[in-house]
């Protein structure tokens, strides 16, 4: 985190409270966790959420009123991990993560070796810890456990032990911050999310509670060929269209990424954006929430012109060229287009291009996108050839 030592030494709100659920991983949805209330000082933050606690600063700062955060989360998961298993089961295009579970577990419960390995790899691990941890040297990495019952990629695991329990606690809405691990069904992660969300939403009895969430961060290297495959793109999408769904709000964070760090050092900034989502969509602020939202596209003679939602204050370049466009032809060959604002719209082109059918702003792990509104948010990448 950004100035950790500056940021922990000033959060003194004793009115921004968390609730921390404890890791576990069930087959079968439990009724109680185990957890405890913390109020925010410099002697507690240090273990709070990064992510949530600047969003609940920038909602206390602004009403002045006490916040409190239960926080249910665990690194490395998936959005199925989430779910309950009768929503999961109500959609046929998610049948194979069940049946992939269900065999897993079979497979698992019904031999030793798995299970035999792992204890033996274990007190080995151990062993080896502990006199690392005598000489004053890290323990390094425990073996990892194959049961399926307690990997927090499997459906609903995390659901079953960490949400249903906190069922019917009132709730006035959820933050999201999640996408990595969905990299191999990023082509359905929308599907995932609107099942969450409505799943969430009728357990809860809630039809319309508030669900915003970050878009993924730019991350790997920096992208140079506009025609690179990426794992983050599909994902990214997804969670754009996502926004379809009532009641949703996104925060783009496509410009504060690491390109050697998956978690972006910068919460404060993601905090702030989830915070002003809130205080739009929510509390019913007058203010600009949003980056630039891909609206349409024309495509005349040998340019593209792009229309945006979002664009308070009109459309700028952080820093002096535009970047991250991409145009193709009906070869599906793109190249980086010579881009520029008119108004509240960006026109895009390549000479190698005559004729453009498809574009594209922001398609790679880490692309170099730059377009923000007048409120200095970022836009969100988009493709043209996927809707």
């Amino acid at each position: 985190m950004d100035n950790e030592a500056g940021e922990v030494a000033a959060a003194q709100y004793p009115l921004i409270r968390e609730f921390r659920v404890r890791l576990n991983m069930k087959d079968e949805p439990r009724q109680d966790v185990e957890a405890a209330w913390s109020v925010c000082s410099p002697g507690t933050v240090g273990r709070f959420s990064a992510t949530a606690y600047f969003f609940a600063r920038e909602l206390f700062r602004k009403f002045q009123v006490p916040v409190g955060l239960v926080v249910s989360t665990f690194g490395a998961s998936t959005a199925q991990a989430w779910t309950s298993r009768p929503a999961l089961s109500a959609r046929p295009e998610f049948g194979f993560m069940l049946k992939a579970y269900e065999e897993a577990c079979v497979k698992y419960d019904t031999g030793n070796v798995a299970r035999r390995k792992f204890l033996d790899d274990f007190e080995q691990w151990k062993k080896a810890a502990d006199q690392a941890r005598a000489e004053g040297k890290p323990a390094g990495r425990p073996p990892r456990n194959m049961n399926p019952h307690q990997d927090q990629h499997n459906p609903s695991v995390l659901y079953n032990g960490m949400i249903a329990p906190l069922v019917p606690y009132a709730v006035r809405g959820a933050i999201w911050y999640q996408g990595e691990s969905n990299y191999p069904t990023g082509k359905i992660y929308y599907e995932l999310m609107e099942t969450l969300i409505d799943d969430w939403r009728a357990r809860w009895n809630q039809n319309d509670f508030p669900f915003l969430f970050v878009q993924l961060a730019g991350n790997k290297k920096p992208a140079v060929d506009p025609n690179e495959k990426s794992e983050m793109a599909p994902v990214r999408e997804g969670q754009l269209q996502t926004l379809r769904i009532e009641g949703t709000g996104m925060a783009v964070a496509i410009d504060i990424g690491d390109a050697a760090n998956i978690h972006p050092k910068n919460k404060q900034e993601i905090g702030r954006r989830l915070g002003l989502a809130a205080r739009a969509l929510v509390y019913g602020e007058k203010l600009p929430y949003s980056g630039p939202i891909f609206e349409r596209a024309k495509f005349r003679k040998n340019e593209a012109r792009i229309s945006f939602k979002h664009a308070e204050g009109g459309l700028a370049a952080k820093g002096d060229t535009l970047r991250g466009f991409a145009v193709a032809g009906a070869d599906s060959v793109f190249y980086w287009a010579d881009a520029k604002i008119e108004g509240r719209a960006v026109v895009a082109s390549n000479p190698s291009v005559p004729r453009p059918v498809a574009l594209r702003y922001g398609w790679a792990d880490n692309p170099p996108a730059n377009l923000v509104n007048g409120a200095g948010l970022p836009a969100s990448p988009f493709r043209t050839d996927g809707w």
